[in-house]
């Protein structure tokens, strides 16, 4: 279990870099009207499609036959997450920077929005927005997808999924804990984790992207070597 922890901790590291989420759940917290409840109720739309993408990750790397020979089914999923990561990494490069904070903005507008809108339907957003965290999900089907594969007990494949999901969380877990235990101090913590993630976290994101991606096509093309 080790050694799967150890495989799989990079992969939960990359999950982490959202700044976009991270955004959105930021104009949240600072909306007057019932922040910490319609962060709550975010939260949980976000919850609901991590363990969907969880089980889904599971169930693909379950059906992946074991053994030291990789299969095709190995090597369609590796290639195809492989090159979603790369193809997600050149686009971190030519990406420019007005272009990200207008992608920022206009997230942060459309929360805004919806400030006037029931706690159900910011259980949706929550909901749509993690299915649309795309570099997230490639990070968490690729360590799902080895936790399913793996021949270890169920009960270790639950910790290890939980683990997984808790990084991709944490983005939106810490704002809120923040917000909760220490209200009137959340906007010093957070502002500068906020500044780091949008001003870092792409060079950060960038280096395991290409890293793992070219792991991935690695590990897929390594049935021909």
């Amino acid at each position: 279990m080790l050694l799967l922890l150890a495989k799989i901790f990079p992969l939960a590291l990359g999950e982490m870099i959202s700044p976009v989420v991270l955004s959105v759940m930021l104009v949240i917290l600072t909306n007057k009207k019932s922040p910490l409840g319609r962060a709550i109720s975010f939260l949980i739309g976000m919850a609901i499609a991590v363990v969907i993408l969880g089980f889904i990750g599971l169930y693909i790397g379950k059906s992946i036959p074991g053994g030291r020979h990789p299969s095709t089914v190995t090597f369609w999923v590796d290639l195809i997450l492989g090159l979603i990561l790369l193809i997600l990494g050149v686009r971190a490069i030519f990406k420019k920077p007005t272009q990200e904070r207008q992608e920022e903005e206009e997230n942060k507008k459309q929360a805004q929005e919806f400030g006037q809108k029931h706690l159900l339907k910011w259980a949706l957003l929550g909901f749509v927005l993690n299915m649309l965290n795309l570099s997230s999900i490639v990070f968490y089907f690729a360590a799902t997808k080895e936790i399913g594969q793996s021949d270890v007990s169920s009960m270790q494949k639950l910790l290890l999924t939980l683990f997984c999901g808790f990084f991709f969380m944490l983005p939106i877990v810490l704002p809120v804990v923040v917000y909760g235990f220490w209200p009137k101090m959340a906007k010093k913590i957070l502002d500068p984790i906020h500044f780091a993630i949008t001003n870092y976290g792409k060079y950060i994101n960038m280096v395991i992207l290409f890293g793992f991606g070219f792991y991935l096509l690695y590990k897929a093309l390594s049935i021909y070597f």
